[in-house]
């Protein structure tokens, strides 16, 4: 007589491959997309493992109260929670999610001899081209607020106003000939390069890339309305922090250096305002527009522990009560001539000074 058992194993099995592959791609989307579906396949997976639990002892000793199942509780909570919007596939833990799966199906699988099959349902595919689109801007978005397909709002963000920002690090070549050493170099430059990801993302800021000795981005309109946030707030507020973190890791990092320049170290850094066309080719991101050779030429421009702006966007900021600006003549390499605008703030930046081993910046513009 065969196991009645046996029907809900396999029932079990299946569910929990459903589950694991709704899972993987939520995960793929950074909890952005898939929501749904992954909490109905847990919550259709939960009802299979409750049902064994309850009537296979084998099953009851391996998870229920051990560290392991707690997981499924936590899991029927995240699933159970329609109206917790927010609730990020971090609170649950990527790779505890999958371990319990694992050992779940581990041990149903120790009943038969032999591994189940797999899921039986697959991506559809619009929800896979916009796993596609998702991962190709990835490395680029700040967390939206709003789900939107990334290609979609990566076109909108075309046909809107952004902020270019160009940062420079001026004789980056002194740091590396004369560094102490070159673990010491290698540690301060991805101290730099880490804070200017983080600080980008903290004000909705659209990475481009890092150039050698600086790096390109953006504060798109149409992006930071998805992230709630103002472009033009989110330009002040980032440069406002960010170069005051990079003035104070400068002048630290030129206390390590065996020979200095007789120019000043710091970063310099250049913006500008205009309409850029954003593009992917193979991956890449392609970035293109006027605004960014402005930015470059501002960047050109300015000193170290400067910034400079073009005419359009000391347009748009010049009302700010908390901004100052001087006038800047300089010119291209070609030889034209143009008018920048050096960018202050109001009382002059307090030098940043070391508490506790923290960088005690100023103060961030709320956005």
């Amino acid at each position: 007589m065969a196991d009645p058992v046996i029907p809900l194993y396999l029932k079990s099995l299946t569910s929990a491959g459903n589950f694991g592959m709704w899972w993987m791609y939520y995960q793929q989307f950074d909890g952005q997309f898939l929501e749904p579906e992954s909490r109905r396949s847990a919550l259709a997976f939960l009802e299979d493992f409750d049902t064994l639990v309850a009537c296979d002892e084998t099953i009851r000793a391996a998870f229920v109260n051990r560290p392991i199942g707690k997981m499924a509780r936590r899991l029927r909570e995240w699933a159970s929670d329609l109206e917790r919007k927010n609730f990020s596939v971090y609170d649950l833990g990527r790779a505890n999610v999958l371990l319990f799966l694992t050992l779940f199906r581990c041990e149903i699988e120790s009943h038969f001899g032999s591994s189940s099959s797999g899921p039986s349902q697959t991506l559809p595919p619009d929800m896979a081209r916009r796993l596609e689109n998702h991962l190709k801007w990835r490395g680029h978005f700040p967390l939206l607020k709003e789900r939107a397909d990334p290609q979609e709002v990566m076109e909108r963000a075309c046909r809107s106003p952004t902020i270019t920002v160009v940062g420079d690090i001026r004789r980056s070549q002194d740091l590396m000939t004369y560094a102490i050493d070159e673990r010491d170099f290698s540690k301060r430059m991805v101290e730099f390069i880490s804070e200017t990801r983080v600080a980008l993302n903290k004000y909705s800021g659209f990475f481009d890339k890092f150039t050698g000795d600086g790096f390109i981005g953006h504060f798109n309109e149409s992006i930071c309305e998805l992230s709630g946030t103002n472009y033009i707030d989110c330009f002040v507020g980032f440069v406002t922090e960010f170069t005051t973190f990079c003035n104070y890791h400068f002048r630290e990092w030129v206390k390590f250096v065996r020979k200095l320049p007789n120019q000043s170290i710091g970063l310099a850094v250049g913006a500008d305002l205009g309409r850029i066309s954003f593009q992917s080719l193979d991956y890449h991101v392609v970035a293109v527009g006027e605004a960014i050779v402005w930015a470059t030429r501002m960047a050109a421009a300015a000193e170290a522990e400067e910034i400079l702006v073009n005419n359009m966007l000391y347009q748009s900021l010049r009302y700010r009560d908390e901004l100052v600006f001087e006038g800047r003549s300089s010119s291209t390499k070609s030889g034209e001539g143009f008018l920048a605008w050096k960018l202050c703030l109001h009382s002059s930046q307090p030098p940043a000074e070391v508490l506790g081993g923290e960088i005690a910046r100023a103060p961030a513009l709320t956005t």
